[in-house]
C-alpha cells in the first residue's frame, strides 16, 4: 500500500510530483467486509492517509444524516470523462453537476427492476450523467456526503437516474472504522 499516495485540492489531472513535495502516502485502507461491486453492494471503503489533507482548496464534509426528498438538489462530482468519450489523451478535470434525489420506487421504475436497498438515485440535467471514471466521486447535500457515485445507465443518457452507494446505509461501518483507524 506504501506505493499509494493521495493529492487533494487539485481540479485537473496530476501529471507529476513537484520535486518539493512530501507525498501523503496511503497507510490504512478498509474496504468493507461485503463488498460485491457487480451486485452494488458494499461498495465502500475507509483510507487513512499519513497527513491530513490541509489547505485552501481543500475541505470537509459530513457524513449525512439528511432524509432526502425528490425536491433535494445535489451536487455529484467526480474525474470522468465528459460526454461519454473515452479518450486517455484529453485532460479529465474534475467537474461537478446539479442532480435532483429520485425516490427508491421512482428510481426502480425507471431503471425497470427491483434494487437492494444501500443504493440511492439522483438524476440530472441537459444531458449531464456520471461517467467512466467518475466512481467514487461524492454526491453532497451542503457539507453532507449522501454517495458514492457508482454506476449510470449510459454516459450523457439523463433518461434514467444514475446510481449511488447509500452512505446513511453504511454510516455505522465509516464510523466504527474511523474510530478504529484513530482518526
Amino acid at each position: 500500500m506504501s506505493e499509494f499516495h493521495v493529492i487533494g485540492g487539485k481540479s485537473w489531472e496530476f501529471t507529476g510530483h513537484d520535486s518539493n513535495l512530501k507525498k501523503n502516502k496511503l497507510i490504512k485502507v478498509r474496504i468493507h467486509p461485503k463488498y460485491a461491486k457487480e451486485k452494488f453492494i458494499a461498495d465502500v471503503a475507509v483510507a487513512k492517509i499519513k497527513y491530513p489533507l490541509n489547505n485552501k482548496n481543500v475541505g470537509y464534509a459530513q457524513i449525512c444524516r439528511s432524509d432526502l426528498s425528490p425536491n433535494d438538489t445535489l451536487i455529484a462530482a467526480g474525474w470522468g470523462f465528459e460526454g461519454g468519450i473515452w479518450d486517455e489523451l484529453k485532460r479529465k478535470t474534475f467537474r461537478m453537476m446539479k442532480v435532483s434525489f429520485v425516490g427508491m420506487r421512482d428510481c426502480q421504475k425507471k431503471l425497470g427492476g427491483k434494487l437492494p436497498p444501500n443504493i440511492i438515485c439522483a438524476g440530472g440535467y441537459n444531458n449531464q450523467t456520471l461517467c467512466f471514471g467518475d466512481s467514487g466521486g461524492p454526491l453532497l447535500l451542503g457539507l453532507e456526503v449522501c454517495g458514492i457515485n457508482t454506476w449510470t445507465f449510459e454516459c450523457g443518457n439523463n433518461a434514467k437516474p444514475d446510481v449511488y452507494m447509500d452512505v446513511r446505509y453504511y454510516a455505522s461501518f465509516i464510523e466504527e472504522t474511523i474510530s478504529d483507524m484513530g482518526f
